[in-house]
């Protein structure tokens, strides 16, 4: 069975990946826009935040939050809305979407690429993917924030064993020159599931969050006994030469942080997915409080964005990269370098636009800008430390995105005071910065690397 059988039963395990993991997301945007507020923003906004209804057996003070609880109780928001139906806050949800799955997520993780690196990767993918559909259901299942809590932990612990066994294969079945054409197809899971994440809202809008919930973790069920059906390691023609050599864990992480190359990536990744999880987790609140009779026209539109935008660039992303690579060594830094810059101008179109649909345009362009860089990332670190270290240099690329990452979540949480104006200003702020600081250490990557071109060039003349 060819590589390209293995890449693609990949693909459809990351597209469940991604799709279990940010469809808590979007099970928590969906509108009720039957039910007017005060201020636009979040769940039934009134003259004091403290009394507002939460979910139904929130005790209301005043007047105003009894109608208005009396209203999502009508039009079955608790059956609806996810957020509404455990009772969560801003602060639960921005601390639930962050660091109550990404430190698990991150901290397994680095266990996660130190196994992938000395054992077979596909029962590591097979049981992962298992276990995230579990936890999937779980959140079906959920009451309360204690019992989300423990299903986002859970999903930390299960995804975080999927990306560096997942990356550590395709480094052995593509030989260098075909990896981030690989990758860019691998990380289409990223944007296909994105795009089925954000279809939940009309899921959640016509079956209920709870049922839209087991509809995602049965994927997961799918795809993961077609991945282990179908997708023998050993049938596959693996391109190295023999089989990786042992390391020593302090010598892996010795070979990865002495190389100039890979630290510099290890240090433009978290930063980019700071600019990353803000959109990810708070644009759909966004759009949500801005546009609140757009709920169902946002959902349709974003998931093409995210599925097609996101996915055209990732190919693109990693198709340019393979092709430039010859006549130029930079490429892998320069186009994620170019993208980040150049998407921070339709971004701030996305936040500042009036029009709904103008909106929705600027988001599209700025996905077909700025998601070229994963691929292109990944294939610098694939090809700047030796086979048996892939595994744990992914990993330590997952560990540090997600705990810095995270901060971008968790600080919108807490700055959140359910305004329009004020989630758009720290989106703004965050993304920015993210992009703009991500754009110039990627064009410092660049030159580094051609540096070092240069001069095994010139030992080589010598």
């Amino acid at each position: 069975m060819g590589k390209t059988v293995v890449l693609v039963l990949l693909l459809a395990i990351y597209i469940s990946n991604q799709w279990s993991r940010y469809s808590f997301v979007y099970l928590g945007g969906v509108s009720t826009p039957e039910c007017p507020s005060k201020v636009q923003g979040d769940i039934c906004f009134m003259d004091d935040k403290q009394d507002s209804p939460l979910c139904e057996t929130f005790e209301c003070v005043g007047e105003q939050c009894k109608l208005c609880q009396q209203c999502y109780s009508d039009h079955r928001a608790s059956f609806r809305n996810m957020r509404y139906g455990t009772c969560l806050d801003s602060k639960d949800y921005g601390f639930l979407v962050s660091y109550a799955y990404m430190t698990v997520f991150c901290f397994m993780g680095l266990f996660a690429g130190r196994i992938s690196d000395l054992y077979s990767k596909r029962p590591i993918i097979f049981f992962a993917s298992i276990g995230w559909s579990v936890f999937t259901v779980l959140q079906g299942l959920s009451e309360d924030y204690l019992t989300v809590f423990i299903s986002r932990v859970g999903l930390g612990l299960c995804h975080a064993f999927s990306g560096p066994a997942s990356y550590s294969l395709i480094a052995e079945l593509y030989k260098p020159e075909e990896r981030a054409g690989a990758n860019g197809i691998y990380a289409l899971g990223i944007y296909v599931g994105g795009g089925l994440s954000s279809l939940s809202l009309l899921m959640a809008n016509e079956f209920g969050w709870r049922l839209s919930s087991f509809v995602i973790a049965a994927s997961g069920l799918v795809s993961s006994f077609l991945f282990w059906v179908f997708s023998k390691q050993n049938d596959v023609e693996i391109t190295a030469a023999e089989a990786p050599k042992r390391l020593g864990y302090l010598v892996t992480l010795r070979i990865i942080l002495s190389n100039k190359i890979p630290v510099l990536l290890l240090t433009a990744s978290p930063i980019r997915f700071v600019g990353g999880l803000a959109i990810g987790t708070f644009l759909p609140l966004f759009f949500k409080g801005k546009f609140p009779d757009q709920g169902n026209t946002y959902s349709v539109i974003n998931a093409f964005i995210v599925s097609v935008g996101g996915a055209i660039s990732a190919y693109l992303g990693g198709f340019i990269v393979d092709n430039l690579r010859d006549r130029d060594v930079r490429a892998p830094a320069l186009v994620p370098a170019i993208g980040s810059l150049l998407a921070i101008v339709p971004f701030l179109g996305v936040l500042y636009s009036s029009n709904f649909y103008v909106a929705m345009f600027c988001l599209f362009v700025e996905y077909l800008v700025a998601e070229c860089w994963f691929g292109p990332a990944i294939s610098v670190l694939q090809n700047n430390v030796p086979g048996p270290a892939i595994g744990t240099a992914v990993s330590i690329q997952i560990f540090a995105s997600g705990l810095v990452g995270s901060v971008a979540p968790v600080l919108l949480g807490s700055l959140d005071d359910g305004t329009v104006d004020t989630l758009r200003f720290y989106l703004a702020l965050f993304v920015t910065m993210s992009y703009s600081i991500t754009g110039f250490i990627f064009l410092y990557l660049a030159r580094t690397i051609r540096l070092r071109s240069t001069s095994e060039y010139q030992q080589l003349l010598s």
